[in-house]
């Protein structure tokens, strides 16, 4: 087991690998090796350029959108939906209290019965959505 202070961990070998540079450019090639070619060097950096510019374009359109309120952190949005449906539902759960006494008026019932029968209703309902 481990302790907090670092004392009894084992540490993990870590290898590096050396990486040779590329040939220079334009001769110097000793027998058997092949001389790198310029046009396929400025090609890949081209590439590589081009990609690199494109992700830090879309990366400062973000930001931009955010900053103008156009785009918004999904986690702000899930806060939101939940907000907006916890407010539905304490409403539609204070219903039946509410109605319940016009109901009976209008049926000639007991306004205690109607407001369980409408509470039940509603919570099964709900547990449905």
């Amino acid at each position: 087991m481990a302790r907090a202070n670092g004392v009894g961990r084992r540490r993990r070998a870590v290898s590096l690998e050396v990486v040779e540079p590329p040939p220079a450019v334009g001769g110097g090639a000793e027998a058997g090796e092949s001389a790198v070619d310029p046009a396929a060097l400025v090609q890949a950096r081209t590439a590589w350029r081009t990609r690199y510019l494109q992700a830090r374009t879309a990366l400062i359109e973000l930001q931009l959108q955010e900053r103008q309120a156009r785009l918004v952190s999904a986690e702000r949005v899930r806060q939101a939906v939940y907000r907006a449906a916890a407010e539905i539902r304490d409403a539609w759960l204070v219903w039946p209290s509410r109605v319940a006494g016009e109901v009976a008026n209008e049926l000639g019932a007991d306004p205690r019965v109607v407001e369980q029968v409408l509470d039940r209703l509603v919570r099964e309902q709900l547990e449905e959505l």
